[in-house]
C-alpha cells in the first residue's frame, strides 16, 4: 500500500457503509440485491485481513527499528557501587 493510513480509512468507511446497510432500511425504498450485498461484503472482509496483516507488518518493523535506534544511542551507564568504591579508594584519610 502506498499510503497505508488512507488505505485503512477508505476500508472503514466502506466497512461501515455495508454494516450500516444491513441494519437500516428506508420504507417505501428500493433494497439492495443479497447476492450484491454478500458479494460486497465478501470483498471488503478480504481487503480489511490484507489490511490487517499490512499493519502488523508495519508496527513489527517500526518496533524493530525503534529498539535498533534505541540500541545506537544508547549510553553506557556506571553502575553506582562501583562509582562510589572508586570515589572512596581516591579518598586519602586525613592526619
Amino acid at each position: 500500500y502506498s499510503n497505508l493510513q488512507s488505505s485503512v480509512d477508505t476500508w472503514r468507511l466502506n466497512r461501515n457503509r455495508l454494516i450500516h446497510g444491513m441494519v437500516r432500511s428506508h420504507p417505501g425504498g428500493p433494497t439492495v440485491d443479497i447476492l450484491d450485498f454478500v458479494t460486497d461484503a465478501q470483498l471488503t472482509a478480504q481487503q480489511g485481513e490484507k489490511l490487517a496483516r499490512a499493519v502488523c507488518s508495519w508496527s513489527s518493523r517500526w518496533l524493530k527499528q525503534q529498539t535498533v535506534q534505541a540500541k545506537q544511542h544508547q549510553v553506557k551507564q556506571p553502575q553506582l557501587g562501583k562509582v562510589k568504591k572508586e570515589q572512596s579508594k581516591a579518598k586519602k584519610p586525613r592526619k
